[in-house]
């Protein structure tokens, strides 16, 4: 059909305030484009110091009860994490051996020796001192002063290891297989140069068959901080390297690449150069910004040079300026709109979110969308003024004015005909998939592991699997318990509840050992009593408690000021647990909590939780409810959005009901899959609904631009939606998802789970809006679309605009 010129479409038009905008913006380009120059050389240049932050502490606000006493009981009771080294023989009492103890031996003083490392405070098997009872007291003694040689030796001194319960399952496997060298770093929150320092080791060590695996949480971050130095390289290459080919395939010219990929550019240094100047760090999941915001900037482009090229199809020389600010008038709804649900996707996200840095993400997103919108809406109007007309190879007219269709085009639009034929068929069968779909998504399970925010094959992950196999774990639940007054803890019956609350810890699936000021008054009743086996026990009177405590206050060690304080009032109970699965902290929190109530809960002692287990248990157990809090409240601020936009609630329901189908297919997929709804993958579905809509929003508002605005009727009108709009969309979608494919890129899991499943609402996103949408209107046929109720009038431009 042949092509009308385009207009500015409404009666409102004659006073939207952006056509003074227009206006302007086309009366002085080039100062329109020197000053938007400028601002993106200035946001640019902030980029390099913007700070990262890599600990996996800045998932849960700072300021969080969890947070704060988590970080008073370390303070308290001088508790901390590691870095630590484990010797893997894979065999039982494989360690006990001349050359294996050497070994053990050897990494005791060559990591004492590496800068960044509190050289006195380094835990081994030949650190930690033996108690004995004798006739004055008790003596400490070196498990080993020398390392054994001979078999008696080893035998003897496998024996004293063995024996001394309160290191089994955390410096030596219960089944004597491995070793474990603990150090203490000078500054905990930075690990990385002394985690190489210690990686280094293993090239000269006197290993013989051993396994060596270095772990500890002060190395993820150095982990996390060198994953996002390369993801960020990585990413912004393939964003542009799989975008690009998008754009000029698109409309086949150098300004269809130029112009939308500026504007993109534009909104990604904006929100990082804003990121560097607020202080704001990058982490794991701001990663996601520059894909997210370049992918979505491009299509604004894409669908203003559509129609852009149509209109000057007809008229390509006279009146550019006219034609430039008709086609932004044109486009300003649909582009300003779906530049809204965009933004209402990222902030649903940073709004109902409990992580710091999802919120920052959701926040700066935002940001980035607006600069680009910003920049679509000035530089390229301002670029197409000073630009010569030159026509799309894609978009040429026929002789006879009639639109000619490319490759895409009659692609398209055969499956215009197709859906415009058989438009129920089409809806029963999204009926059908979505009842299916919906029995899928019943069975996605909420769980996250931090260990699984690195790849399998990485050393740390390895480590961390194999201490979890070998040791008793390496996250820790800690139970402060406090009395009513100094010297409480001496009194049997609150020891033998300590030694309850033990047992019933070690019941629990995954928590492997224990330790507590009841394990001291054990020992030392055992060491009073010649090691007789039978005499590790409580002992039976609070003097004899507080004799041990004082004769044990006399020895040389300090490990109970680990465990109680000096006035015997407060306690920790340290928990090992070997998984660091969300689910199975659940279980534990939930039954330890249940377990306090009703033990704890009295009057003279009391029990509270902390610990890293604890801690992220907190910032896991409010993802669920923040992700489907936060996907509703998008899809109703995105409904109440389009209705305002085409002025009646019904449009805006066909608009989310492909995105509701969307949501109910991916969380299908996850449901089918066993994709976990996690860190990763918390984000995606408010961000989807925020981009998904803006494919219907595009046809919705050709359609009734055709309709209404033409007077075509509505079957033509979706014949030639497919062609032109439809097309546009195709390109939109493309870009898009090979924007969010460089998500999968990432080194991080966490963020290649993020781009597989945004791209899978997109694909699936695109396909239900170009055909279960068009299928809706022709099966049902709205009254918002009906030809006699098409609006009158149309705004010409004064003279003096003319050019």
């Amino acid at each position: 059909m042949p092509i009308s010129k385009g207009t500015i479409g409404d009666s409102a038009a004659s006073s939207s305030p952006l056509l003074p905008l227009f206006r302007l913006v086309t009366a002085y380009p080039k100062v329109a484009l020197l000053l938007w120059g400028l601002s993106l050389i200035g946001f640019a240049l902030q980029i390099p110091g913007i700070e990262r932050e890599s600990g996996a502490d800045a998932y849960i606000p700072s300021d969080h009860p969890a947070v704060t006493f988590w970080h008073e009981t370390n303070e308290r009771f001088d508790l901390y994490e590691p870095l630590v080294v484990l010797i893997d023989t894979k065999q039982p009492f494989g360690i006990f051996n001349p050359q294996t103890l050497s070994l053990i031996d050897w990494y005791t003083e060559e990591l004492a020796a590496i800068d960044g490392i509190r050289p006195g405070e380094i835990s081994s098997i030949f650190t930690e001192k033996s108690i004995r009872g004798t006739e004055d007291g008790i003596v400490t003694e070196a498990l080993a002063p020398s390392i054994p040689q001979t078999e008696q030796e080893v035998a003897g001194f496998r024996e004293r290891v063995m024996g001394f319960p309160l290191h089994l399952g955390s410096l030596v496997a219960r089944d004597g297989s491995a070793a474990v060298v603990a150090a203490r770093l000078v500054d905990g929150t930075d690990g990385g140069d002394v985690y190489r320092a210690v990686l280094a080791l293993e090239a000269r060590a006197p290993i013989h068959g051993e396994t060596i695996h270095v772990a500890g949480q002060p190395t993820a971050s150095d982990y996390l901080d060198a994953y996002l130095s390369k993801d960020s390289t990585r990413m912004a290459i393939a964003v542009v390297v799989f975008i690009g080919p998008v754009l000029l395939l698109s409309y086949r010219t150098i300004r269809g690449l130029v112009l939308p990929g500026t504007s993109a550019l534009f909104g990604a240094a904006v929100a990082l150069g804003s990121m560097s100047i607020l202080g704001v760090p990058f982490v794991v999941l701001t990663n996601v910004l520059p894909a997210n915001i370049m992918a979505l900037g491009v299509a604004y482009g894409i669908h203003i040079l559509r129609e852009y090229y149509e209109q000057t199809a007809i008229d390509p020389v006279e009146r550019k300026r006219e034609t430039v600010i008709n086609v932004m008038m044109t486009m300003r709804r649909p582009i300003i709109y779906a530049t809204l649900t965009d933004i209402v996707g990222f902030l649903a996200v940073s709004v109902t979110s409990y992580m710091p840095p999802m919120q920052m993400m959701g926040r700066f997103a935002a940001l980035g969308i607006v600069a680009t919108l910003v920049s679509t809406l000035i530089a390229i109007p301002a670029a197409l003024v000073l630009l010569p007309v030159r026509p799309s190879p894609a978009l040429c007219p026929n002789a006879d004015g009639s639109q000619r269709q490319d490759f895409f085009s009659r692609i398209l639009a055969s499956v215009g005909n197709k859906v415009v034929a058989h438009p129920r068929a089409i809806v029963l069968m999204c009926a059908g998939l979505t009842a299916c779909g919906l029995y899928a998504a019943s069975k996605v399970e909420v769980n996250d592991s931090r260990i699984g925010h690195f790849r399998s094959s990485e050393p740390i992950y390895q480590a961390a699997a194999a201490f979890d196999r070998v040791m008793d774990g390496t996250l820790y639940l800690d139970v402060v318990i406090e009395a009513d007054g100094p010297e409480a803890l001496y009194r049997p019956e609150n020891l033998a509840r300590i030694e309850n609350l033990q047992r019933f810890l070690e019941s629990l699936p995954h928590i492997k050992g224990t330790l507590s000021i009841v394990d001291y008054m054990k020992l030392m009743n055992r060491a009073m009593s010649d090691d007789a086996p039978g005499a590790f026990i409580l002992p039976p009177t609070e003097n004899l408690v507080a004799q041990y405590a004082l004769l044990y206050s006399m020895g040389d060690t300090t490990g109970l000021a680990h465990v109680v304080d000096s006035g015997y009032k407060t306690t920790v109970v340290r928990a090992l647990c070997n998984s660091g699965l969300f689910s199975d902290a659940r279980t534990i929190r939930q039954e330890t909590d249940r377990y306090l109530m009703d033990e704890f809960a009295t009057p003279g002692i009391s029990a509270r939780l902390s610990g890293r287990l604890n801690v992220d248990f907190e910032w896991m157990r409010h993802l669920e409810a923040s992700h489907f809090i936060g996907a509703l409240l998008a899809l109703l601020t995105v409904w109440i959005m389009t209705s305002v936009g085409f002025r009646t609630w019904v449009a805006g329901v066909y608009c989310i009901v492909p995105v509701i189908t969307t949501l109910v297919a991916v969380y299908a997929v996850m449901g089918i899959s066993g994709i976990w709804l996690g860190l990763g993958t918390s984000a995606y579905a408010s961000i989807a609904i925020g981009i998904t809509v803006n494919f219907s929003i595009h046809e919705l508002d050709r359609l009734v631009h055709l309709v209404k605005g033409q007077g075509i009727a509505l079957d033509a009108a979706l014949r030639t939606m497919f062609a032109t709009t439809g097309r546009a969309v195709f390109f939109n979608f493309l870009s898009l998802i090979l924007g969010m494919v460089t998500l999968t890129l990432s080194q991080l899991p966490p963020l290649q789970w993020f781009g597989i499943l945004l791209s899978t609402a997109l694909l699936v996103g695109f396909v239900t809006s170009l055909v279960l949408l068009p299928a809706l209107i022709a099966m049902f046929r709205p009254r918002f679309l009906d030809p006699s109720r098409r609006d009158k009038g149309v705004v010409s431009l004064p003279s003096q605009d003319r050019q």
